[in-house]
């Protein structure tokens, strides 16, 4: 019985062993795979990023022609828009300055016109008060007229009336 014990553990320990080894080996192999995965795989990754690192600098540099491009451009318009509002500007300017002349034409030939017509109203005036100081003589004078003829046909009426009663009077006395 021991010796069958020693022998059984011997075997079992052999076995054992053997398990052992075979694990290992196992696991060596797993190790190795995936050492030789993770190996591949991070070279592939690396290929990957340098191809996103090429893509990326190809896109970078498009990216920054694009926008030197850009920038030019919108220079060219900011210039062109520029020009284009200096020279509205210069437009609106001409056009107000030639607008102001003929406003100012415009008052001044009012003002000529209205002086004009406020010296003949003056005149017309003068003129107007001048026939109205003739007008008021000459009635002032007609008027002198009739009230001396009015006092002389009055005065020779009653020369006529008191001479009639005289004579009345004489004829009753």
């Amino acid at each position: 019985m021991l010796l069958q014990a020693v022998a059984r553990g011997l075997v079992a320990r052999k076995a054992a062993e053997v398990m052992r080894i075979e694990m290992l080996r196992q696991s060596s192999a797993l190790m190795m795979q995936r050492v030789v995965r993770g190996h591949a795989s991070r070279v592939v990754v690396k290929a990957i990023r340098k191809e996103i690192h090429e893509q990326n600098s190809a896109m970078l540099l498009q990216a920054v022609a694009r926008g030197l491009v850009a920038r030019k451009a919108a220079e060219v318009m900011r210039i062109e828009m520029l020009r284009q509002s200096s020279a509205l500007m210069m437009q609106r300017v001409v056009r107000g300055h030639a607008s102001r002349v003929v406003v100012k034409a415009i008052r001044k030939e009012i003002h000529e016109q209205n002086s004009a017509m406020l010296l003949q109203a003056v005149a017309r005036g003068l003129v107007a008060r001048k026939a109205a100081e003739v007008m008021r003589i000459e009635m002032l004078r007609q008027s002198s007229a009739l009230m001396m003829q009015r006092v002389v046909r009055g005065h020779a009426s009653r020369v006529v009336v008191k001479a009639i009663r005289k004579e009345i009077h004489e004829q009753n006395s």
